[in-house]
């Protein structure tokens, strides 16, 4: 098992989680709303909930009540609650499903019959250290580093070099490894970081700075309403973020305004590969 621990970029925005209300403010038109998309989509442990004379629909957050309500969503064409394993209270349906269907900007349509949600993937390990292991494998480390605070002394303090694009800490179960990226050769910061760490050093270069990310962040969720909560990814060196539909135009346009690979986009409906 690993414990990780990365540098403390703001979260925007709030939930991964799903689910339609009512009586709520629905969120702007997604990019491309004008525009049909021919392409299936599908995704894993959507919630649907179903109200009074507001029919089905794909919700982008749950509100704690009872019945639940839906923090916005949007309308799913073709659903019908026969056979599935749904909960109900006060007139209202609810329950979460996979889904495969159509989008056309607007409104999702089915193309397959609901299932129940599949197992949650295990998570991936995103904090690998991408420096090649030594000879002889990693020096081992007999103190907590994320513990006794030493790992955000060192990332602190690398935060401060001109150039530094994002750090973290990979703890494995007997050592664990320092991980920083400068947009610069690399080599000529680990004097400085050696002062507060001598143990495992990673050092990667990365093309685009923290400060960089921070300011795409913050015009990403400023520019595109669609955007549902945005982070640096220090381990990936661009910014990730959700969003409800996944579409090709919305990638089109964040590479076009922030560059190739600068945001990595998570939708909860996702073309099907």
């Amino acid at each position: 098992m690993r414990r990780v621990f990365a540098h403390p970029g703001p979260l925007v925005a709030v939930s991964l989680f799903v689910l339609v209300g009512c009586g709520t403010e629905e969120p702007s038109a997604p990019l491309g709303a004008s525009v049909v998309e021919e392409l299936v989509y599908q995704g894993t442990a959507i919630g649907v909930l179903e109200s009074g004379d507001e029919g089905p629909r794909l919700c982008w957050a749950m509100m704690e009540s009872m019945p639940p309500q839906c923090a916005g969503g949007v309308e799913v064409v073709g659903w019908d609650w026969s056979g599935l394993d749904a909960e109900s209270a006060s007139g209202t349906t609810w329950g979460s499903y996979d889904v495969v269907g159509t989008w056309d900007g607007e409104r999702f349509t089915l193309t397959e019959p609901p299932t129940a949600p599949s197992p949650p993937p295990a998570p991936e390990d995103t904090f690998e250290t991408p420096c090649p292991e030594p000879e002889g494998g990693w020096e081992p480390v007999d103190r907590p580093l994320v513990e006794d605070g030493t790992a955000g002394e060192v990332i602190a303090d690398a935060s401060a070099i001109d150039g530094y694009a994002g750090g973290w800490v990979d703890e494995r179960a007997d050592t664990t490894i320092v991980n920083v990226r400068f947009t610069d050769d690399p080599a000529p910061h680990e004097e400085r970081l050696r002062e507060l760490w001598d143990g495992p050093l990673c050092l990667t270069a990365a093309e685009r700075d923290y400060a960089e990310l921070m300011a795409i962040q913050e015009d990403l969720v400023a520019e595109f309403p669609e955007i549902d909560s945005a982070g640096v990814d220090d381990t990936r060196n661009a910014v990730a973020a959700t969003v409800l539909v996944a579409t090709p135009p919305l990638e089109a346009a964040l590479a076009e305004r922030f560059g190739e690979g600068a945001v990595i986009l998570d939708g909860m409906l996702s073309p099907v590969e």
